[in-house]
């Protein structure tokens, strides 16, 4: 369905220019839900101190959190468990959102430019006050490499402090930069998807889309993966300490 048709939420008085507010709305009440669900799950520590023996609602959380918390683990290294609940929310939230152009007479939040730059702006002030708050007023030290060094003579001291000018200019640029990539990687994969599934659901309705809508999940775990991705790499270089 493509974004120009009536959806549920036209059906219940939704103006068609919210329905990215609506669906982001939607995706953020089921995640809600899914968290109360665990949370009640969890309640009672000592029924849930051994797993099941089978998989089920539970374990399948349990394992993703677990999955998530190797990953950061592997690429931030430790005390990284601090970031797990924002880069697993978002994931979860962009993988919901995705997943909801897939459902009959919705379109994905992720549909439109707006939603996806607010994840990519909060993404972005999120891990520049984490670098601040890591290593304060010399966080800006990261922007120009290092330079000047200490210990050389005038002019060379002054030769490298204007290189570290310019590689500041370029490092500003480059990060704010970062939000606005991040919303039209995702703006443009979700959006082709959206767009090729609905061409070929005009075409032959019958079995051509079941073939992209198979696709569309792969392209809708991927790219919530990919933003997830980019975001713990963000984070990573901005409490390092490898400068």
């Amino acid at each position: 369905m493509s974004a120009e048709h009536s959806t549920v939420f036209q059906l219940i008085g939704v103006p068609h220019h919210l329905n990215h507010i609506a669906g982001a709305v939607t995706a953020g009440v089921i995640l809600t839900a899914i968290g109360l669900r665990v949370r009640s799950q969890l309640s009672n520590v000592d029924k849930h101190i051994l797993p099941e023996p089978k998989m089920n609602f539970l374990n399948c959380c349990v394992a993703l959190v677990g999955a998530f918390k190797n990953l950061i683990d592997s690429m931030i290294g430790h005390g990284a468990e601090k970031f797990i609940p924002i880069i697993a929310t978002t994931f979860l939230f962009i993988l919901f959102s995705n997943f909801l152009g897939l459902v009959p007479g919705f379109v994905p939040p992720t549909d439109n430019i707006n939603t996806n730059f607010a994840m990519g702006l909060s993404i972005f002030l999120y891990y520049q006050y984490l670098g601040f708050k890591e290593h304060g007023i010399f966080y800006l030290k990261q922007f120009t490499g290092g330079l000047p060094p200490k210990g050389y003579s005038f002019g060379i001291t002054a030769i490298l402090s204007l290189v570290a000018a310019l590689m500041f200019a370029i490092e500003v640029i480059g990060h704010l930069i970062r939000p606005l990539s991040l919303s039209l990687r995702l703006w443009g994969n979700i959006n082709g998807d959206h767009t090729l599934v609905g061409v070929f659901n005009g075409i032959a309705p019958l079995f051509v889309p079941i073939l992209f809508m198979v696709l569309g999940v792969f392209v809708c775990v991927v790219q919530a993966f990919v933003f997830s991705l980019l975001s713990t790499a963000y984070i990573k270089l901005a409490v390092s300490h490898d400068h």
